[in-house]
């Protein structure tokens, strides 16, 4: 056949939920919608959106698969038991490659979903620069894959939650990215250079070898064994491991380890199996695991991805960084239990001014003591 046919991480990840009866009948249907895949205009149909290029394969009554068409190759996105839901899922989305980055990428028109959420793209209280990503130009965050629409929401998003309510609208890769800079040890012009040292170092390649060569997209027929593996656990593919990475995850150490590197070179892949692999060696009587980290987002992601393992929550307790530090401080009746904290920048000045009303007349600003604070 002169087309190719890619699995995505997210079709996998919806049809891993469907019931094994109907995971088995997707599968067929694929392999033979693959025979020729636009013979049959009535159970593959192209669906009305922003890309013109996404399809709906009706595999039963109920169960639909949702694939993009780029150039002349496939990519299966998504599939559900409800037709309503899963074409739903499809109406917005867009699959396109980027310009700057190479890759191909999935994810939702700008105009419809900021629509659907009016309240998150309101003009700002603060600055720019004041918000999460507001320090970084338009130019770089085009230069990191993010879609030209999405530029100007994602220099406006004020926290984390605000930003996690984008994560399913996003391409995957400039999630991660993202992550990475509000870890805090994210360099965005070392982020672009390596992005544009790996686009070169691929530039000797046909466009669909690179493809083939982008993380996330399997090749249905070539790689039958990893699609094997992948009805059998989606996660393998989180959890796989480049050999240089394996003594880092079953090693034996004698005190801590630190462990760097740029982004995308899989630092949480290797401390998610480590932490498995430690889990899987606690004895009765061990205390649990504690997996953690800085930014709430990425944490809930982790969270869900060992919720897929089956991991005993009596083994592994998963929290951020701030949040742990915060329930054990409420534990230890440091702070009251109703104490709550403020992150929204005029909640935050507000919180100053009346700060300044309460002590009285004092020749000082609620921003001058903020600073001094701060400083």
């Amino acid at each position: 056949m002169n087309f190719t046919v890619f699995s995505t991480d997210i079709y996998e990840e919806a049809r891993i939920k469907l019931n094994p009866k109907d995971q088995r009948l997707v599968q067929d249907k694929i392999r033979e919608w693959m025979n020729n895949p636009e013979a049959d205009g009535k159970r593959f149909k192209k669906l009305p959106n922003q890309g013109k290029n996404i399809f709906s394969l009706r595999v039963s009554s109920v169960i639909r698969v949702i694939i993009g068409k780029y150039d002349s190759d496939y990519y299966l996105l998504y599939t559900g038991s409800d037709h309503d839901k899963t074409n739903s899922w499809a109406k917005t989305k867009n699959l396109k490659r980027n310009t700057f980055t190479g890759k191909i990428q999935l994810y939702s028109s700008a105009v419809d979903i900021l629509e659907q959420e009016r309240q998150v793209v309101q003009e700002p209280v603060v600055k720019q620069d004041d918000t999460l990503f507001g320090k970084y130009t338009e130019e770089q965050l085009l230069q990191i894959g993010v879609p030209e629409e999405w530029v100007a929401s994602i220099r406006r998003v004020e926290t984390e939650d605000a930003f996690m309510r984008y994560w399913d609208h996003l391409p995957q890769d400039v999630v991660n990215d993202l992550n990475e800079l509000l870890l805090g040890g994210g360099d965005i012009q070392l982020l672009i250079a390596d992005i544009e040292r790996d686009k070169k170092a691929k530039e000797k390649l046909s466009k669909k070898e690179q493809i083939r060569a982008q993380p996330g997209l399997y090749v249905i027929g070539e790689d039958d064994e990893l699609i094997q593996a992948m009805q059998d656990d989606i996660n393998i593919f989180r959890f796989y491991l480049h050999p240089q990475q394996y003594k880092h995850v079953y090693g034996d150490f004698n005190g801590p380890v630190k462990l760097t590197g740029g982004a995308g070179t899989g630092k949480t892949v290797v401390a998610m199996r480590r932490a498995k692999q430690l889990v899987n060696k606690l004895t009765d009587g061990q205390k649990p695991v504690f997996f953690t980290t800085f930014t709430k987002a990425l944490i809930r992601n982790i969270a869900s991805t060992f919720a897929g393992q089956k991991l005993s929550k009596d083994k592994l307790k998963v929290s951020n960084l701030h949040k742990f530090a915060l329930d054990f401080a409420k534990e230890a009746q440091v702070l009251p239990a109703n104490t709550q904290f403020i992150f929204k920048e005029a909640e935050i000045k507000k919180h100053w001014e009346d700060f300044v009303s309460y002590l009285g007349e004092i020749p000082f600003t609620g921003d001058f003591l903020r600073k001094e604070y701060e400083q």
